[in-house]
């Protein structure tokens, strides 16, 4: 790998992380946003029975964050918006469909194939045990953490023996 391809890759890297953290609060901090907003326009031209304009702006507060909320509510439970989103994320996450994660190919190797030898299912056994091969080969991130999985559990001499096209 280069240095440029490096610095590129740890540059995305960065941005990646960037973005998730604004993301963990940017719902919040919207409703709250919104909320304050409106809050500060309307609040002066409404006339709800309150003289003090503090105690007015904490009461149409709280009531659009009610509504904001309700909205939500209503959105979530009614609208069930929610299951086209999550069938769109598996849709495009290829470790949600075709790809394997490091856990997958270990509790493979260790569990699944052998299961599958022990039962007499060995042509079910080849097609996963090419699968885990083929999953190694495509991402290269994939093997150290194996690796480490492996060695935290310490079976990496059954690994080895089992599976000598593993440690290529």
């Amino acid at each position: 790998m280069s240095r440029n391809h490096k610095f590129w890759k740890r540059i995305k890297h960065v941005a990646m992380v960037l973005i998730w953290r604004v993301q963990q609060i940017a719902a919040i901090a919207t409703l709250v946003i919104t909320a304050l907003t409106l809050t500060l326009q309307v609040s002066g031209k409404l006339d709800i029975g309150v003289g003090n304009p503090y105690l007015r702006i904490l009461v149409v507060f709280t009531l659009l964050v009610v509504v904001i909320l309700m909205l939500g509510y209503l959105w979530d439970v009614k609208g069930k918006l929610w299951v086209e989103q999550i069938e769109v994320v598996v849709e495009r996450n290829p470790y949600m469909t075709y790809h394997m994660t490091a856990k997958e190919i270990v509790s493979n190797l260790t569990m699944w194939i052998p299961l599958y030898e022990a039962t007499g299912i060995h042509e079910s056994a080849r097609i996963m045990e090419d699968w885990c091969k083929e999953a190694l080969s495509i991402d290269p991130k994939v093997k150290p953490i194996s690796d480490k999985i492996i060695q935290k559990f310490k079976c990496e001499q059954f690994i080895r023996e089992k599976y000598p096209w593993y440690g290529e």
